[in-house]
């Protein structure tokens, strides 16, 4: 269900600003605005110009963040979490991650316009040809026919395992005429009952308790793995692995200890062969990827051409990535030097600029950094300024918060008060009566909010938002209660001068940003935006960061 100030964005100029760059397939970086922000911003592309988008971030710990936030404006958003995968042998993984990963990919390959958050790693690991995956995967329908044998033998070429009880994901059991399937992409397993080769009843079933949950009309069979290996493609691998491991035996063979190397590799051929053999090399695919007899992929091969990218602080990505090579390179010369890896898996690791290889020309890129950082080899063509900070908070102080109201709607404010529940609506509306405040209720509305106006919504959301720039602003159950426990927080503060013009400023003068604290003015730079020059106030912080701050923005500015 789309939020009713998804409207309000898209009657804005810097929303179609960004539209018209996205459309155009030029790189536009959006600046000036909070994390929540760009995620509102994300969510209204999905949903009003029905794009599929990546959200790319550093790594795992914030990619769940950024999902965790997104998800309180659309719940049409999926967190693509990283492969569990391992230098450290041929020993099968959990496939807990795996699982994830496959259910967001079908939607992808689908077409279906969601919202995926991803880092740079989930996003760079290697997946099957986007073609073959749709080949493969297919819809268990109550009206079709099914015949034994083939279904069998379709979902062992799938990856899944034939067994006697289904406990997880992957699995299959076929008793008489009942097939049992557990597909990755179904938080639960189907039970197919025959009448010869007629479905007969087709439901979802609890794993653990056998019982039947409902009947259902259709289920999603999907891939059990992201690579899957015919029997051909998998004796290429057992051979390439073998003539490797061969030539580095002859390699140290005038090692005078070498004994502890050689165990090793025999082990590892040992290892790998059983495994492509049974088939677990599924679980760490890219262990055995410098081998492979085919090209691999990566999500952006499964992205519609008109799919949006959005970087979060691109450089961040790339320096993240960085460091996770140089660990990759130690560990990878600790285990190669004790003939547990081979000299091919080096390859294994991607970098940045080769892993986002296939997306940069082909898609349509959103920048995000509030420093304008100089964002390596990522031209920016639009600079967009969606200016935006945290809305403020009342804890409980419905005296100053309806004063507040009052004082937003007559300098022509769009309100919205996004709150969890009507109980609690109600409970707000008759007490910001109480101080001549009066707030609509817009449960069911599908008309936003004017100038001047304000409303409450029912939302999860957890952060506002304000728009001083066009007069928005999105206030949440949170900003208006407080949390239960409140913690007293010790402010820094800074003092400051409020600044007229910048003639006011003098070259090394230290300078307060409202949102990025304390820098140096260093000079006024004129920066062609779309063939027009504007004049922008550069200011330097520590560690070689410099933020160009627009001359009609100067408000944002004190002097320290």
């Amino acid at each position: 269900m789309k939020k009713l100030y998804f409207n309000n964005i898209v009657k804005t100029n810097e929303y179609k600003d960004i539209i018209q760059s996205i459309n155009n397939k030029l790189p536009v970086l959006v600046h000036d605005c909070t994390e929540e922000a760009l995620l509102l911003i994300a969510s209204v592309i999905s949903n009003e110009d029905n794009k599929q988008i990546i959200i790319l971030t550093a790594d795992d710990v914030k990619a769940s963040k950024l999902y965790h936030a997104v998800s309180l404006f659309t719940e049409n958003s999926y967190h693509l979490r990283s492969k569990q995968s391992s230098l450290y042998g041929v020993d099968a993984l959990s496939r807990e991650s795996m699982n994830n990963r496959l259910a967001v990919l079908d939607r992808l390959a689908n077409g279906e316009n969601i919202i995926v958050v991803a880092s740079i790693e989930a996003y760079s690991n290697i997946l099957m040809d986007k073609k073959l995956y749709k080949e493969l995967a297919f819809d268990i329908d109550s009206d079709m026919t099914v015949e034994i044998q083939d279904m069998s033998k379709r979902l062992t070429e799938m990856g899944y395992t034939n067994v006697s009880f289904i406990e997880g994901q992957g699995q299959y059991t076929i008793r008489g005429g009942i097939i049992d399937v557990f597909s990755p992409f179904h938080d639960n397993p189907c039970r197919i009952e025959l009448f010869d080769d007629e479905i007969d009843s087709l439901r979802i079933f609890d794993s653990k308790t056998q019982r039947s949950i409902e009947n259902i009309k259709k289920y999603r069979v999907v891939p059990c793995c992201e690579i899957l290996l015919n029997h051909e493609q998998a004796e290429i691998v057992k051979v390439k692995m073998a003539y490797s491991i061969k030539a580095r035996m002859a390699a140290i063979s005038e090692i005078t200890d070498n004994r502890s190397i050689q165990e090793n590799l025999r082990r590892l051929g040992e290892k790998a062969e059983d495994a492509l053999r049974n088939g677990d090399y599924i679980y760490n695919i890219e262990f055995y990827s410098p081998y492979l007899p085919f090209k691999t992929y990566n999500v952006g091969d499964y992205l519609k051409d008109n799919a949006v990218v959005f970087f979060h602080e691109p450089n961040t990505i790339r320096e993240s990535r960085k460091d996770s090579y140089d660990d990759f390179i130690m560990k990878f010369s600790e285990l190669f030097g004790k003939g547990q890896l081979l000299s091919e898996q080096e390859r294994i690791f991607k970098d940045f600029d080769k892993s986002i290889s296939n997306i940069k020309t082909r898609l349509s890129l959103l920048l995000y950094n509030n420093s304008l950082k100089n964002n390596t080899n990522f031209p920016v063509e639009n600079l967009v300024s969606f200016r935006s900070r945290d809305a403020s908070q009342y804890y409980a102080k419905m005296e100053d918060l309806a004063k507040d109201i009052n004082r937003m709607k007559y300098n022509g404010y769009k309100i919205y008060l996004e709150l969890g529940s009507v109980e609690t609506a109600k409970k707000i509306q008759e007490t910001l009566r109480e101080f001549n405040c009066d707030v609509a209720m817009a449960f069911k509305s599908k008309t936003e909010l004017l100038s001047g106006e304000a409303a409450i919504i029912t939302g999860f959301l957890e952060k506002g938002i304000d728009f001083p720039g066009f007069k928005l602003i999105i206030l949440t159950e949170k900003d208006i209660l407080g949390s239960k426990i409140r913690r007293k927080k010790s402010l820094k503060k800074h003092k400051a001068s409020k600044i007229d013009t910048f003639t006011d400023l003098k070259p090394g003068d230290y300078v307060v940003h409202e949102h990025h604290g304390i820098g140096i003015y260093k000079s006024i730079e004129k920066i062609e935006v779309k063939g027009i020059q504007k004049d922008y106030l550069a200011i330097h912080y520590r560690g070689g960061d410099k933020l160009f701050v627009p001359v009609d923005q100067m408000d944002l500015i004190q002097k320290y």
